[in-house]
């Protein structure tokens, strides 16, 4: 689940930081954007690009915390739900796997 944050939140600031850049340009066209500003605001643009990605690739790496389950392809994608005792455990479906994932591999949801 911290996957779809993170990507929500780069994606949130790079928006911000895209708007106020380009309202700036149009709103001030013969005062151009000050070199500095543009340099720190393009360097916390590759810093969030390059913790995106990094975050990405670990996420890839590791999978999810759900697994495929079910009698036909495409399996079921289900998660864990622990039940009321240690023993009981119940799977919440919370989407699908691929077609070429196998049964038992992890997947996110």
């Amino acid at each position: 689940m911290h996957f779809p944050n993170v990507l929500v939140s780069i994606i949130a600031v790079a928006s911000v930081t895209t708007a106020s850049l380009s309202q700036r340009m149009y709103a001030e066209p013969l005062q151009a954007l000050d070199i500095r500003e543009y340099e720190e605001a393009h360097d916390e643009m590759l810093a969030a690009r390059d913790e995106f990605m990094e975050k990405r690739d670990l996420f890839r790496r590791l999978g999810g915390q759900a697994f495929c389950r079910g009698d036909k392809k495409p399996y079921a994608c289900e998660e864990a739900v622990p039940g009321p005792s240690t023993w009981a455990t119940k799977w919440r479906k919370c989407g699908t796997c691929g077609k070429n994932d196998k049964l038992g591999a992890k997947c996110s949801c």
